[in-house]
């Protein structure tokens, strides 16, 4: 469901509606394919000059660089703190004498951009595709919970000879009849409740007055 920053969403999320009720087209796959190559081409630039346009009071953009390791984006940090808190300074301390507590073999995507005169602007970070299934499924989970609980309850209620409580499987099967509705169509997700609104997110930093421009 890595949709919602994705240039061509609107249709993806029909894509995903269709394919929960399985009813697939003969071009989706080419479709899904043209869709996730050609979006960094798209995406990218947009998210760069929005950037540089942001950051412009500040300092002219001069150098936006990829990290792909935890370690780069610690020791980016370390390198363009020069002036730390007592807290900050005690941290970079630590990692300094000890990097390998810090995990630095955790891949990340994210940006660092420079300015001139100044080594570090901004840090980016684009969400990981796992992230956002976790979020998804908290997102249906919040959605179903409270109608398989209400399907289990109708259960035990047209059965009370068989003294059913909401275990015996009676959830279980409140779940089963909750996702074939969902492949019928008859239960769906809106448009907002599939919608995971912080895909990418960007630190600026700069003093009180810079921030506040």
């Amino acid at each position: 469901m890595y949709l919602t920053a994705i240039t061509q969403r609107e249709r993806l999320f029909d894509l995903a509606m269709r394919w929960l009720q399985g009813r697939l087209e003969a071009d989706d796959g080419r479709f899904l394919t043209f869709a996730f190559l050609l979006d960094e081409a798209i995406t990218a630039p947009v998210v760069t000059d929005f950037l540089r346009d942001v950051i412009a009071p500040i300092s002219p953009v001069t150098k936006i660089e990829p990290l792909r390791l935890k370690a780069q984006v610690r020791s980016r940090i370390a390198r363009a703190c020069s002036a730390p808190s007592a807290r900050a300074g005690a941290l970079l301390a630590q990692f300094r004498s000890c990097p390998e507590r810090f995990y630095p073999t955790t891949p990340v995507d994210m940006l660092a951009v420079d300015g001139c005169g100044r080594e570090l602007l901004a840090m980016v970070r684009f969400k990981s595709i796992p992230r956002i299934v976790d979020k998804v499924s908290r997102r249906a989970t919040t959605r179903f919970e409270p109608e398989i609980r209400r399907r289990a309850e109708a259960i035990t209620v047209l059965q009370p000879s068989a003294g059913l409580g909401l275990g015996d499987g009676v959830l279980a099967e409140a779940e089963r009849l909750v996702c074939l509705d969902l492949v019928r169509g008859a239960l769906s997700f809106d448009r907002q409740e599939r919608l995971i609104g912080d895909l990418i997110g960007a630190k600026l930093i700069g003093d009180p007055r810079e921030l506040e421009r």
